[in-house]
Order: structure tokens, then C-alpha cells, then sequence
């Protein structure tokens, strides 16, 4: 089971697990994460649910090329998809 480096509030944890950062080409898209990893993530909104939530990813990490920013598609266990970003995600376990 891995688990990714914990990076201070605001920073993304990058790269993750040792994983290259994208080169300067424009690709937005670095396939590393497989589909169906279960990724376990904190979930800072304030709905009153549990703080710690687990979802499947869905697809390739998506880097923003704005910010650098990396983040997972993932489906919930109610069929939503969601977006979280890399420094919310506490462990990623494969499939």
C-alpha cells in the first residue's frame, strides 16, 4: 500500500511517490494513477461528513497548467465523480 508524502497546507505534495514531474511540452495528463485505485482523501468541506472520505479513481491524474496543480478524478461510493487535489490525499491503495 502506498501513501503519499504529506506537504504542508496549500503546497501540493509534488512529485508524488517519486513520480517525474511533467516535462515543459504542455501535456496536462501523466497516467500514472491506475483506474480503480482506492484513494483515501481529506475532505475539508463543511457538510458535517466524516473528515476522511474513499473514492476509485477514474482516470488519470490532471495537472492544472495554470497552478501546477495535480488532481484525481475519483467516483464516490454514491456514483458522484469528483476532482480532489493531490495534498488532500492521505493513501492510494491498487485495485
Amino acid at each position: 500500500m502506498a501513501t503519499t508524502p504529506s506537504a504542508s497546507r496549500g503546497e501540493p505534495s509534488w512529485p508524488p511517490e517519486g513520480r517525474e514531474p511533467l516535462p515543459a511540452s504542455g501535456r496536462t495528463v501523466t497516467e500514472h494513477l491506475e483506474n480503480g485505485a482506492v484513494v483515501t482523501y481529506f475532505d475539508p468541506s463543511p457538510s458535517g461528513g466524516p473528515p476522511f472520505r474513499r473514492a476509485v479513481a477514474v482516470g488519470p491524474e490532471i495537472v492544472d497548467p495554470v497552478t501546477d496543480l495535480c488532481w484525481i478524478p475519483l467516483m464516490r461510493t454514491d456514483l458522484t465523480l469528483d476532482m480532489v487535489m493531490w495534498p488532500l490525499v492521505v493513501d492510494i491503495a491498487p485495485q
